[in-house]
C-alpha cells in the first residue's frame, strides 16, 4: 500500500520515515485513515506520525518517527531461510 523512505528534516535537524501511497487512488484514502488513527494512539509498539502533509503529486505523506532494524524484507528472508535449513 505504502513507499516508506529515509529523509532529513531540516528543521529539526533529525532523521525520519517518510510514508507515501503507491498510487493516488483507493491507497491514498487508507493512507490518510492510517495517519488520522495512529495519530490518536500512543503506545510503545506504534511509530509516532510527526506531521500530514502531500507530496510534489498531491499524495498524502506522513512523516513519521525513524525506526532501527531490519526492514520487514529483512525479517522475511532471515525466517525463510531458518524455516528451510530445520
Amino acid at each position: 500500500m505504502g513507499i516508506v523512505e529515509l529523509a532529513r528534516q531540516r528543521s529539526l535537524s533529525r532523521d525520519v520515515a517518510l510514508k507515501r501511497a503507491r498510487q493516488h487512488t483507493e491507497h491514498s484514502g487508507a493512507l490518510l485513515r492510517e495517519a488520522v488513527f495512529t495519530g490518536f494512539l500512543e503506545h510503545p509498539n506504534i511509530v509516532p506520525v510527526h506531521a500530514l502533509g502531500r507530496d510534489e503529486r498531491e499524495r498524502p505523506l506522513l512523516v513519521m518517527k525513524k525506526i532501527d532494524g531490519l526492514s520487514q524484507r529483512e525479517i522475511g528472508r532471515r525466517l525463510f531461510v531458518s524455516y528451510n535449513t530445520v
